[in-house]
């Protein structure tokens, strides 16, 4: 059993018809469908139902979800088993009864996350070869999640059970530790990231964007249409994962970055490059561009804490 792939984030917002302002009608995501409470959005190359669902709720902001798909229907059951084995409550959602996904079960895992695991999605029309109704920035899909936890060593050794591998790593100041890892299983630089913080909590949400013009124009996108005060950091370059970025916060302040480059690793025995602390924080995080702001640093989006 193995992981594929991150399927899709769910975020908390407090307003659907302010958050498709932001995120379709701006930024340019495709709006798949809509419920009483959600709405199901996907990036113009993106053939699965979704990758982005905006959940209204009275808590903002909050990360309530990131799904994963795994190999197989068998994966899930062997994983619904193991976790009740391990004491966790595990919430089973059979086909149908979220739009577009398939059977999946749901838990907050051993980390802290609330994550979901399924095999099968909805699959809907791609907009890659239909650029002429691209609109806004026109995200191409999702590509990773920055997360905190409390142990990063830990959530590594849990992340190499699905088939992870580390790219790169910073460590603690005193050399004792991990402080940040960078963790894939597709053969981009990362699908999640790890920061030692606790309690568990999402960072970010990341858009894959086509070159890094793209990415300049989620900024030039955003300010014309009246949310340059979103734009939080950047556009800028980091030197670790060799990525290029620009953060904004949406209406509630989740925070999701436009992201493209980044290091392609095929081989997953590659060894994973080291950082000190001290050289990540003076140009790991920033080869060049604004320094981060304070917000960076200490703004993040709680994780629900119970199904």
């Amino acid at each position: 059993m193995s992981i594929v792939k991150l399927g899709y984030v769910e975020l908390a917002v407090s307003d659907l018809d302010r958050s498709k302002a932001f995120y379709v009608d701006t930024l340019g995501f495709i709006e798949t469908t809509r419920s009483d409470d959600a709405l199901y959005l996907r990036g113009v190359n993106d053939f699965d139902h979704h990758c982005l669902v905006l959940r209204q709720g009275e808590v903002v902001p909050q990360w309530n979800e990131i799904g994963w798909r795994v190999d197989s229907e068998a994966a899930i059951d062997q994983l619904q088993a193991r976790f009740q084995g391990d004491g966790l409550q595990v919430k089973e959602c059979p086909d149908g009864q979220e739009s577009g996904l398939g059977r999946c079960i749901r838990l907050i895992d051993p980390l802290g996350q609330p994550v979901a695991f399924y095999h099968r999605m909805e699959q809907v029309e791609t907009y890659a070869r239909k650029s002429h109704l691209w609109r806004g920035a026109a995200p191409r899909r999702l590509d990773h999640v920055a997360t905190t936890t409390a142990d990063v060593k830990v959530a590594q050794a849990y992340y190499e059970g699905f088939g992870f591998h580390t790219s790169e790593y910073a460590e603690t100041q005193d050399g004792e530790d991990v402080f940040l890892a960078f963790m894939h299983v597709t053969s981009h630089d990362h699908d999640i990231a790890f920061v030692k913080k606790a309690p568990a909590s999402l960072q970010h949400a990341s858009f894959w964007m086509g070159n890094v013009h793209d990415v300049v124009r989620v900024a030039d996108v955003a300010a014309d249409a009246g949310y340059k005060d979103a734009i939080e950091f950047g556009p800028g370059r980091h030197k670790a994962t060799n990525s290029f970025f620009v953060y904004l916060f949406d209406p509630d302040d989740n925070r999701v970055e436009f992201y493209t480059d980044g290091t392609w690793i095929p081989d997953r025995d590659l060894p994973p490059v080291r950082w000190t602390f001290d050289q990540y924080i003076a140009e790991g995080r920033l080869a060049w561009g604004d320094k981060a702001p304070e917000s960076f640093r200490s703004q993040l989006i709680p994780g629900k804490s119970s199904l």
